[in-house]
């Protein structure tokens, strides 16, 4: 029960025990991390009072690296599967839940009624520019900085509006393994988070 957080946990990674392997038909992965989160239900408050559609999406995952994700991002990599957020209970539900815990007979009168799930995300938003297509196709990286030795699909954007179509192919085929590269006076970082 989170009354004062939106953020329902942390992991060591995004990875863990998350993100489906190519070829595993959604699965996630057996004992990669020794523990599986399922069928869990989480209670918070999120932003319910302010934007009751932004309910959902504000609950969020720490996952290691500075990296945050939403309830939907964490769930969409195989992470917690059937586990459902809630709005934080009353406290008739709170005692009902305490009382069924303890094993103690139900409250006179009828019972609270249970919780209601918190709503659903509104479907992404998507600008309609290259990075916009970029974080479509759910690449995460942002402006001048990847990770992995790798340019990233966004880094590919910017290199894309500073030279042709011929050069930026080059440059980013030439950025790979590097910790960094320059590109018309501008720096690219493919050794970040």
């Amino acid at each position: 029960m989170l009354p004062k957080s939106k953020n329902i946990g942390h992991t060591g990674g995004a990875d863990c025990p998350g993100s489906s392997p190519p070829g595993t038909g959604g699965q996630p992965p057996q004992g990669e991390c020794g523990l599986t989160l399922s069928n869990n239900s989480y209670y918070g408050v999120g932003d319910c009072e302010v934007n009751p559609s932004l309910c959902l999406q504000n609950m969020t995952v720490a996952a290691g690296g500075g990296k945050t994700l939403s309830w939907d991002q964490w769930q969409a990599t195989c992470s917690d599967p059937g586990s459902q957020v809630f709005k934080m209970p009353t406290d008739d539900q709170l005692l009902s839940f305490a009382r069924e815990a303890l094993q103690m007979a139900p409250a006179p009168g009828p019972p609270p009624p249970p919780p209601t799930p918190l709503p659903p995300s509104p479907p992404p938003h998507y600008n309609n520019t290259c990075q916009g297509h970029c974080a479509s196709q759910g690449h995460c990286c942002v402006g001048a900085t990847a990770g992995c030795n790798q340019p990233s699909c966004a880094q590919g954007c910017l290199i894309a509006a500073l030279v042709p179509l011929p050069q930026c192919v080059a440059a980013c085929n030439a950025m790979k393994g590097k910790c960094s590269y320059s590109v018309k006076g501008h720096q690219f970082n493919e050794c970040g988070g």
